[in-house]
């Protein structure tokens, strides 16, 4: 018996377990806390990705509109293929040609080399030099212009009696250059005026790299205008080409509406003398208070002076006449009116100029010359025919001393009796 299997030992009466109402347990408190944990870290969280958006707005206010439309992709369809070019020409003078009625304006530094230079009977040019031109004599042994090398030159000239009107074949094939010749070409309107713009390799010095710019346009088809702009400048170079862009852009025809008025009087020519020259083949009438005194330098060359009767010194004339006159003179041409007589058109023009002892004080004084502005005056009278010319000089006078409108008028009289013989 001992080898048989014992049965379990259990409660001989096994009692069921009791149940009791336990006490309510809190079960919400853990998920509270949780929720105020996980608000905390969105308090936290936003906090600081405010934060960020406030630092970076911060900085994009002190970054400049021009970095910003760089940036931003809806801007950069509409940045330009090209940044437009400031104005250079703010703060430069202003040069008017009275003669042929324009303005321009200018650097500071470039000074009034020649005006109105007669090349020939039918061309004249005016020239601006910069202060700092230079130009090298060893290049050329002849037949071509000195390269620059430093500075720049401005030249304009004018060809009167032009019968062929805007040619711009013509202007294309003057002057000639050798290959590749022309480097660029503009047709543009400035100003009201149609200008062919032109980059040329230079015809004489092909070697040395240097171009040259023209413009050619032509008013009221008779008269050709051709600019030319010579400086350092490379062939292709941007900076030469829009400086010369910018000269032009201030170029303009002026109205006549200033020149002078010069009333022919016949009634009071009738009475004057008649001075007669069969060897420098003019005559011309004058009043009678004056006398001449003859000057010849040879048959085609020479001087006459009109003056006071019973002045002695030819200086102290009235006007003098000088045929095939060479020389030239300082001051500024303000005022200009075309005199026709005898089938020749001439010109009166009334000039004004400084009285300094010195080159720096007249440079200076000649910069502000203006009609309400100058030391004297005197006034310039030119008839051109063929190769000859005849030219007519009034006496000098300071500011104040004469009636500049009586001044012009008599001399105006006077030229309107001169003829040819």
């Amino acid at each position: 018996m001992d080898n048989q299997p014992q049965p379990p030992l259990v409660s001989p009466n096994p009692q069921p377990t009791p149940i009791y109402d336990q006490p309510p347990t809190n079960g919400k408190k853990p998920i509270l806390i949780i929720g105020l944990i996980l608000l905390l870290l969105i308090i936290i969280t936003g906090a600081i990705y405010a934060g960020i958006k406030i630092a970076e707005k911060k900085n994009q206010s002190q970054t400049s509109p021009t970095t910003k439309n760089l940036i931003s992709p809806t801007k950069i369809q509409n940045v330009p293929s090209a940044v437009p070019t400031a104005d250079l020409t703010v703060g430069w003078k202003t040069y008017t040609n009275t003669k042929y009625n324009f303005s321009l304006r200018l650097p500071l530094n470039m000074k009034l080399d020649k005006e109105n230079e007669i090349q020939d009977t039918a061309t004249d040019h005016t020239i601006f030099k910069s202060i700092d031109y230079k130009v090298d004599n060893t290049q050329c042994k002849s037949g071509c212009a000195d390269p620059v090398v430093s500075g720049s030159l401005l030249m304009i000239r004018v060809q009167r009696n032009w019968k062929s009107g805007y040619d711009k074949e013509f202007f294309k094939k003057s002057p000639p250059s050798p290959s590749p010749g022309i480097l660029f070409e503009d047709e543009k309107e400035i100003n009201g005026i149609t200008m062919l713009i032109t980059e040329r390799t230079r015809a004489d010095l092909p070697d040395l790299g240097h171009s040259m710019y023209y413009a050619d346009f032509v008013k009221n088809d008779n008269y050709l205008y051709r600019i030319e702009y010579s400086s350092t400048g490379k062939k292709g170079d941007l900076t030469t080409r829009n400086f010369f862009y910018q000269i032009l852009s201030t170029f303009k025809f002026l109205s006549p509406s200033s020149s002078l008025q010069i009333p022919n009087d016949d009634a009071e020519a009738a009475g004057w003398k008649t001075y007669t020259s069969n060897e420098l083949k003019f005559s011309i009438k004058y009043p009678e208070d004056l006398s001449v005194k003859e000057i010849m330098n040879g048959p085609v060359i020479g001087s006459i002076y009109f003056v006071k009767i019973g002045q002695t010194d030819s200086s102290k004339h009235e006007f003098y006449i000088e045929k095939n006159f060479k020389g030239g003179w300082m001051g500024k041409n303000i005022q200009e009116k075309s005199i026709t007589t005898d089938g020749i058109t001439g010109k009166l023009s009334l000039w004004i100029n400084c009285d300094s002892n010195t080159d720096s004080e007249w440079y200076a004084c000649n910069e502000k010359l203006s009609p309400d502005f100058y030391d004297s005056a005197f006034l310039h009278g030119e008839f051109i025919r063929g190769s000859e010319s005849w030219h007519f000089f009034g006496p000098s006078w300071k500011k104040g001393e004469r009636n500049e409108e009586s001044e012009i008028r008599n001399m105006g009289k006077i030229l309107s009796t001169f003829k040819f013989l």
